[in-house]
């Protein structure tokens, strides 16, 4: 969270954090994260 916090288009912290809320349970915070890491990744 940490990274995100310090740079929010940190694509690899944003998909970490996807699995977070997955492995918790929290399916639509998880694909809200998801797509946004997609977006920041680069091509």
């Amino acid at each position: 969270m940490q990274a995100i916090e310090k740079n929010p288009n940190h694509d690899g912290a944003i998909s970490n954090l996807a699995y977070n809320y997955r492995n918790q349970g929290k399916y639509v915070e998880a694909i809200a994260m998801y797509n946004r890491s997609i977006e920041l990744a680069p091509p």
